[in-house]
């Protein structure tokens, strides 16, 4: 089932990297005009510690295995 959930994530990382990105207190991204305002997203939930937000770079830095066990640490094999 891991298998599986790694898959679907490996297609579906690069969004979760820019829901990091858009996301960011620090971010310097706006909206492209009459684009619809991506900063009012639910915040990026995962961290890499309890203070810290996870950048767009620090995310895309982590191996895919990094990155999927820090956004599915529940998904087990089986």
């Amino acid at each position: 089932m891991k298998q599986l959930h790694m898959s679907v994530f490996k297609h579906l990382r690069q969004v979760f990297s820019e829901w990091a990105d858009w996301t960011h207190p620090e971010t310097t991204r706006t909206p492209k005009t009459g684009a619809s305002n991506l900063r009012n997203l639910i915040e990026f939930p995962y961290r890499l510690n309890e203070d810290e937000h996870v950048t767009k770079a620090q995310f895309d830095a982590l191996t895919d295995e990094q990155a999927f066990e820090l956004c599915f640490k529940g998904v087990l094999e089986g």
